[in-house]
């Protein structure tokens, strides 16, 4: 891979746009399968409220997690993650609307949206809602998605003072629904998207709950999972969704965000 290719791609794609010029992480461009596994200890990651001038990192996040196989080809990769730099900053701002970013020794290495501002019909799109979940590739499998999840519904409940948090989660990715139920999220509805649930947790319910991150460990083993989702994890949900999805659909196709 060719990183000065990558930034000649970006810098003719910000010729074109009145968007501010960003910035693409170099590790936006590296093969998970070539990234170091980097351990850490949660109370060394530093919570940021990002700003409009941190899009730019948090899109070569999300680029890193979500289209990993795609940074085989640097100048698709360059090109996705200016797409999702304009996304993330139309996005930006307005009330009850957080973006945050996770540092670890001033390295962004995760990034999450909770969002509570209206939008639409909310059936099909409930609010406060989490998004964007993501963490490097080589930073996985140490709690730090847990531990952003737990932010935000700390920001909803404690902050917007709102009972209910929502989500959706690919139905085939059985570490993530672990992960979901294991926090106490339950289905809400897998109707409106392909592919993925909408999970619901009641806050009021939670507050009296207490969480220790062994509960939400996950063990050495699943590390490399096959993301295709048991039943006996489904069931945390529903064995509805499992049949309707993988037995009625069996051929459907998952979206990566």
């Amino acid at each position: 891979l060719d990183p000065s290719y990558q930034l000649q791609t970006i810098r003719k794609l910000n010729s074109e746009t009145t968007v501010p010029p960003m910035f693409a992480p170099p590790l936006a461009i590296i093969p998970a399968k070539d990234r170091k596994k980097q351990r850490l200890k949660l109370s060394d990651l530093e919570f940021v409220t990002a700003n409009i001038d941190d899009m730019a990192e948090a899109s070569g996040i999300l680029v890193s997690s979500f289209f990993e196989n795609a940074a085989l080809n640097p100048t698709f990769h360059a090109i996705r993650a200016h797409r999702e730099h304009l996304r993330l900053r139309e996005h930006h701002g307005g009330e009850e609307h957080v973006q945050t970013i996770v540092r670890w020794e001033g390295e962004p290495i995760a990034f999450v949206d909770v969002d509570a501002r209206p939008k639409g019909d909310p059936e099909l799109n409930p609010r406060p809602y989490i998004s964007d979940l993501a963490v490097r590739p080589e930073f996985r499998r140490q709690g730090i998605a847990t531990q952003l999840v737990l932010y935000c519904e700390d920001i909803v409940q404690r902050i917007w003072q709102k009972q209910f948090v929502y989500l959706r989660v690919e139905t085939k990715n059985a570490v993530a629904l672990r992960m979901y139920a294991n926090l106490g999220y339950e289905l809400f509805s897998h109707n409106q998207i392909q592919g993925k649930a909408t999970l619901r947790k009641s806050l009021q319910e939670a507050s009296t709950q207490t969480l220790s991150m062994k509960d939400v460990a996950l063990s050495k083993n699943e590390e490399n999972a096959d993301f295709s989702c048991p039943p006996s994890v489904l069931s945390s949900f529903s064995s509805s969704l499992y049949r309707r999805t993988h037995l009625e659909s069996p051929s459907s196709t998952l979206s990566s965000q």
